[in-house]
């Protein structure tokens, strides 16, 4: 049997420990004998006991019997994934290494080895989840067959459409009534979000559908920024100067990690998921949404392009942005589309549902995911 060694960190609420210990869960009863080795996260003050990742006792079980590897121990693959992106060569026959592009841009993203000689090395290979995020690493200069575009998934039984009796105590334990159409949003106030365009449009049509509400749950254990920072920006950005910033006093915020059984709860708490982005690598939570059946609205023209389906909501109309001074790529969503889209979904029943919960069950779960993985690995070390 090939063996495979996995070096990333667990336990963190960030997407490359939980995309790992995902992974690692599926990839225990696979085609290779299976070793991890734990990498501190990229930030000091990052530790499990304040960003615990929320996988239950059982879960955590499993991954922790996988054993760690011995000092020089030589492996078939070894998969690295963490940030910043470690490229330096490896022992082993094979060497991946996960990363996402945001931006269209990986400068300042790699340690280890020069650039110029990494991306020389057939032996490496760049595991990254959207065709979107593929762009950074080809402007680096890594060859394109040396880039392998491997999207992220759902745990089918995690992220599930629950019943109305779970969904009307979870809305009652957050004082959401009945009659209320909830947006939801998921995941870091970093300016990629574009939680900005998000409260903007929450402004501008509470006044016209008073039962529309409003739930951000954001990361600031990770990155220090509430929702008062972004508001506070949006104060001094002349976009939003004529905005009445008192509606949104009645908008939800949790801030507290949760584990996956209340987010599959959050989600399913939810009307509808809200992610007029400007830049991600893949986007996993309106995936996650869509998984429990809960209409998803996405910019047009990025990572997100890779798993939608009419299925599952709207596309926000954008354009794609180059800034020369930065070698960036953005996503700029039409706010115009954004409102339009919203009171679609307030005014439809038509998406998401079973028919969307099902679409995501079947072709973004993590076990196909973690099989083509293995199929990867399998087929390069031929």
């Amino acid at each position: 049997m090939k063996s495979l060694c996995v070096e990333g960190c667990r336990n963190i609420n960030h997407s490359y420990s939980l995309v790992n210990q995902w992974q690692l869960l599926n990839l225990v009863n696979g085609k290779f004998k299976l070793f991890h080795k734990d990498i501190k996260p990229f930030r000091e003050d990052w530790n499990p006991k304040n960003n615990f990742g929320g996988f239950n006792i059982e879960q955590m079980k499993t991954i922790n019997k996988i054993p760690t590897p011995e000092r020089n121990q030589k492996f078939d693959v070894i998969y690295r994934i963490n940030f910043p992106l470690d490229i330096s060569e490896s022992n082993s026959d094979r060497l991946f290494v996960f990363g996402t592009s945001e931006y269209g841009t990986t400068k300042d993203f790699f340690v280890g080895s020069s650039l110029k000689e990494a991306c020389s090395r057939d032996s490496l290979k760049i595991i990254t989840p959207s065709n979107w995020s593929k762009i950074g690493f080809l402007k680096a200069g890594f060859k394109e067959k040396n880039i392998k575009v491997i999207p992220h998934g759902i745990e089918p039984n995690a992220f599930y459409k629950s019943d109305y009796i779970n969904r009307s105590i979870t809305r009652k334990m957050l004082n959401i009534k009945p009659d209320e159409f909830l947006l939801i949003n998921i995941g870091a106030l970093t300016q990629n979000k574009g939680i900005d365009l998000l409260l903007a449009a929450y402004i501008l049509l509470k006044p016209k559908y008073i039962n529309l509400r409003l739930l951000i749950k954001d990361s600031s254990n990770l990155y220090g920024i509430k929702l008062k920072n972004v508001v506070y920006g949006m104060t001094q950005d002349k976009r939003f100067k004529n905005l009445d910033f008192s509606k949104l006093n009645d908008v939800i915020t949790i801030s507290k990690n949760l584990n996956i059984e209340k987010m599959n709860r959050l989600y399913n708490a939810s009307d509808a998921y809200i992610s007029p982005y400007l830049g991600e690598g893949f986007n996993l939570p309106p995936l996650e949404a869509a998984a429990c059946g809960v209409p998803i609205v996405v910019s047009l023209g990025g990572s997100t392009d890779d798993y939608f389906s009419e299925k599952l909501g709207l596309q926000i109309k954008s354009k794609k942005v180059f800034e020369k001074d930065h070698g960036t790529i953005k996503i700029i969503p039409e706010f115009e589309s954004l409102i339009f889209c919203i009171e679609t979904l307030i005014n439809s029943t038509k998406f998401g549902g079973k028919s969307g919960s099902r679409y995501v069950h079947k072709l973004f779960n993590w076990q196909k995911i973690t099989n083509l993985l293995n199929k990867v690995s399998s087929i390069l070390l031929q």
